[in-house]
């Protein structure tokens, strides 16, 4: 809930940018829980008279404020002084709140702020979107269709390397970072490295919906790998082994027979109990 002033007398610029720091955390929230009814959000702005009231029982004085208010209690809620009951629709507000301290940045750097607050609140993950999503995808994808047709137009007479295989171990080396999570690392700003309580690095977050920054590396490193493998095996199956058929170079024998008690080990390692 917010408490906020439009009301030109009252001369609050900051209660200006409140709407627009709401709207955006709500718009994000109900894009990712829609049918959630775990949320509300409401505004409560003094330029409608009306809302005095609700200024007066939620005993706010200044604004803006940006409150977090439980579900309301069975338990009974009397006004100050008075031994007359709260009306139903007031008694949430004398609920025990958590109030958002609006940081002084920029409108972007306060809907993050408040989207961490919330999601805090609430146990669950809410995603700041810079833009529609649909228009962000037509976007993206007429710009990158424009760039392919150019590069296969004139791409050839900038070309410095020529090489083959750099150029497919500079594109293995892309996919291999786009597909194991660098556009949400770097969208959602997430730290690179961490330290736990003693001082150590943590590698890995441990959760399916988060990851940190150097687990960009390992994922694609182990896909890479994995793609590498296939590869391999490939080859491995186009072999063909005859009554005279040997291996004579020492380095592949110690590859071969390396990589089979590897396969052996971890094999044994993930049946155990």
């Amino acid at each position: 809930m917010s408490f906020t002033s439009t009301k030109e007398e009252h001369g609050c610029q900051v209660c200006k940018t409140v709407p627009d720091i709401v709207g955006t955390v709500s718009k994000s929230w109900y894009q990712d829980y829609f049918d959630a009814q775990l949320l509300f959000f409401v505004e409560v702005d003094l330029v409608n008279p009306k809302n005095g009231a609700i200024f007066q029982v939620a005993q706010v004085t200044t604004v803006p404020q940006i409150v977090i208010i439980p579900p309301s209690s069975d338990k009974e809620l009397h006004e100050d002084g008075s031994n007359q009951q709260l009306p139903l629709g007031y008694r949430m507000l004398r609920e025990p709140r958590t109030v958002f301290q609006l940081p002084k940045d920029e409108i972007r750097k306060q809907s993050l702020a408040l989207a961490q607050f919330v999601s805090e609140a609430v146990q669950k993950r809410i995603t700041i979107r810079e833009e529609d999503p649909q228009l962000a995808f037509l976007k993206n994808f007429f710009i990158t269709l424009v760039i392919i047709l150019v590069i296969k137009k004139k791409g050839s007479q900038y070309v410095l390397v020529t090489r083959k295989s750099a150029w497919c171990a500079v594109c293995i080396i892309l996919v291999g970072l786009f597909v194991s999570g660098y556009s949400f690392t770097t969208m959602n700003g997430i730290a690179f490295l961490v330290q736990n309580d003693k001082g150590g690095l943590i590698y890995f977050s441990g959760g399916q919906l988060y990851q940190f920054g150097i687990e960009i590396f390992l994922v694609a490193t182990n896909y890479i790998l994995l793609g590498g493998a296939l590869v391999l095996l490939i080859y491995m199956g186009q072999y063909k082994v005859t009554k005279d058929s040997r291996i004579n170079s020492e380095l592949t024998r110690f590859v071969l027979i390396l990589g089979a008690n590897v396969l052996i080990l971890l094999n044994t390692i993930t049946k155990m109990e």
